[in-house]
């Protein structure tokens, strides 16, 4: 991976921070799948997440804790309670997987939005991973998100 320094780097809104993440321009071949290693800064705070929503470059995606219903930072902490990752593994380990190591995929993420929308008593054909991407664009839109940074995150 080469970093590549960038004015456009900062996300909307965020104050550029001493260790300000830069944009980064994946190999080919690189994982495709997000890693541990994705997780550039991570505190009660805040979460930086590097995500990869185009073409072969990785932007950083700030999400701010303390939410009622959801705190992304908190779940994240949780996660390296509950699943450590050696440093020397953390490139090779996918950010969220499955019992065996491998990387949770969307045909699983699918399947469980419906399983989970058939238990609530919901039409489980009328949903999806894509509910996900759905629901958020407007939870992000209701937080008072720029269309810009709802686009990047909805990637």
């Amino acid at each position: 991976q080469q970093a590549k320094k960038s004015s456009s780097a900062q996300p909307h809104g965020v104050a550029p921070a001493a260790s300000a993440p830069h944009i980064i321009v994946r190999s080919a071949g690189a994982m495709k799948d997000m890693s541990r290693a994705d997780i550039a800064e991570l505190s009660d705070e805040r979460a930086i997440i590097m995500m990869l929503p185009c073409k072969n470059m990785t932007v950083p995606l700030v999400v701010g804790g303390g939410g009622a219903f959801i705190d992304a930072p908190a779940e994240l902490l949780n996660l390296r309670r509950v699943d450590p990752v050696a440093a020397a593994e953390q490139s090779s380990t996918p950010l969220f997987r499955n019992s065996d190591g491998s990387a949770i995929t969307e045909g699983q993420v699918r399947q469980t939005i419906k399983l989970l929308m058939a238990d609530v008593g919901a039409a489980a054909a009328d949903f999806g991973a894509h509910s996900l991407r759905i629901g958020g664009a407007t939870a992000l839109y209701k937080a008072g998100a720029s269309h810009i940074d709802i686009m990047t995150m909805g990637r």
